[in-house]
């Protein structure tokens, strides 16, 4: 994790996502990219059917005039903490600041974004746009939820994992904070629905690979009545974890992320931060 870029947007708490990015720096020695992207203009078609003009400059305007403020409080807080950083700014063509984000994110080991929640559920817009990120980037993603008054952490980390490609690449992809946590659990919902049905080994063989990491593991196989979704946010705040690690499910049809059943309920209902690769 020597690379960390850090979504900075001026409707949010910076300080959440920046006090998430020196954690992580600190342990591992990382360069911090604090990233801020502008939007385009709304656009409206005009007479000739492929001509879009300028219609609505309001959003644009107002995060140029906030640029300077974000710059100023993101360098402050790297100066004062010592750590390797610089900051990056650009216009996009649209409203869809995602698209800024994921062109950053995958020179970067990790991309560290906010999830925005009302009434303690994080927003479908909000669900949609880390989705984008994790699915498009190649590269994993910390999603932090908004309304948590818990300070950033990863001693106790929960893993889940059901031996498929997106868990396994989300296990890796996050060795390196595994090794700093204090406690790691991998959590493997009902085993005994896969093809092997092996209940006493299931997840055995990756924990012991991640061990050879020098990570303190311990693998917790359940069997649940509830679906992977829930069970999974359920064991997350009986270990009362700081992050949990899961695997991003879904597929891509036509323009529209389509996520797993589970990864779209651990989004919107998220126990902790949340790291997802895909």
């Amino acid at each position: 994790m020597k690379t960390l870029l850090v979504a900075l947007l001026p409707d949010e708490d910076i300080d959440t996502s920046l006090d998430a990015a020196i954690t992580i720096a600190h342990k591992h020695g990382s360069h911090i990219i604090g990233y801020m992207p502008i939007p385009g203009p709304i656009l409206m078609p005009v007479a000739s059917p492929m001509t879009m003009v300028p219609f609505d400059d309001t959003m644009r305007t107002r995060f140029r005039e906030m640029l300077p403020t974000v710059k100023a409080a993101f360098e402050k807080r790297m100066t004062t903490e010592g750590l390797s950083f610089e900051f990056r700014s650009d216009e996009q063509t649209s409203l869809n600041l995602s698209l800024g984000i994921i062109a950053h994110a995958r020179t970067s080991d990790l991309c560290i974004v906010q999830m925005w929640q009302s009434g303690g559920k994080v927003t479908a817009d909000s669900v949609e746009s880390v989705a984008d990120i994790v699915m498009a980037s190649g590269r994993p993603v910390l999603a932090l939820p908004s309304q948590t008054s818990r300070a950033f952490a990863y001693e106790r980390v929960t893993v889940a994992w059901n031996a498929s490609r997106e868990s396994a690449r989300a296990a890796f992809d996050s060795v390196s904070l595994l090794s700093k946590a204090a406690e790691v659990e991998l959590v493997w919902i009902n085993p005994q629905d896969t093809p092997s049905g092996n209940v006493d080994i299931a997840g055995a063989e990756i924990a012991t690979v991640l061990a050879r990491h020098d990570i303190k593991i311990t693998d917790n196989p359940i069997s649940s009545p509830s679906k992977a979704g829930p069970a999974i946010v359920e064991q997350a705040i009986r270990n009362a974890s700081d992050l949990l690690v899961i695997g991003a499910y879904g597929h891509s049809r036509l323009r529209e992320r389509i996520l797993g059943g589970a990864t779209e309920y651990i989004l919107r209902n998220p126990p902790c931060a949340i790291l997802l690769s895909n």
